[in-house]
């Protein structure tokens, strides 16, 4: 079992929308809709899973907090990945640093500890616990150096159909359908245990 974690009480928006209740929601007439599910929400590993259910009844809103690890007794070790389906990925950005930055957890250690490498030898002596406890952090998540990532992005990116040139191009000049093998080649990249494609 990949996890089995309860879901009930789950809010949407502001906590103004409750998409899953204590009583399965019977009390508002919507008994049927999650009564499946026991409040309680249990995937195995390698297992494959559709939600179905009309518009609006809250589907997107729970793979967002799968997603985001917001759900009570979530396990945080499970490494997640949601392909939303408006595709929220920076214009601007080069098609190669998209997929690179998807794996927010190493990109985001990466460049602090770029950071403080940068800084002056006398701020560097207070920054050098930091940057032990950012390579610890790094060797935890297994994380490859920059030119293996890149070398690892590029070969994703090649085997979903992308050229040199559009690996180098903005998102931006991407038509709607080769965003979308973006998406994926990020989600491919990440290599998450729980991949949500919404």
């Amino acid at each position: 079992m990949l996890f089995d974690v309860p879901v009930h009480e789950l809010t949407a928006g502001d906590g103004d929308k409750a998409l899953l209740t204590a009583d399965g929601g019977r009390n508002r007439g919507h008994g049927a809709d999650f009564g499946h599910l026991k409040n309680r929400l249990r995937l195995r590993s390698g297992g494959r899973y559709a939600m179905i259910g009309r518009n609006g009844c809250g589907k997107s809103t729970l793979l967002r907090a799968l997603a985001s690890g917001t759900l009570p007794e979530w396990p945080g070790s499970i490494r997640t990945f949601l392909v939303e389906q408006d595709h929220r990925i920076d214009p601007e950005q080069q098609v190669i640093e998209a997929v690179l930055s998807a794996d927010s957890r190493v990109s985001d250690l990466q460049a602090e500890a770029a950071r403080l490498e940068r800084e002056s030898a006398e701020a560097r002596e207070s920054a050098t616990e930091r940057l032990c406890e950012i390579y610890e952090a790094l060797e935890e998540l297994d994380a490859e150096s920059e030119g293996l990532r890149r070398h690892r992005v590029e070969a994703i990116l090649g085997g979903l159909g992308f050229t040199a040139e559009m690996q180098g191009a903005a998102v931006g000049e991407l038509s709607g359908g080769w965003q979308a093998r973006l998406a994926m080649a990020s989600a491919l990249f990440v290599e998450p245990e729980l991949l949500l494609l919404d």
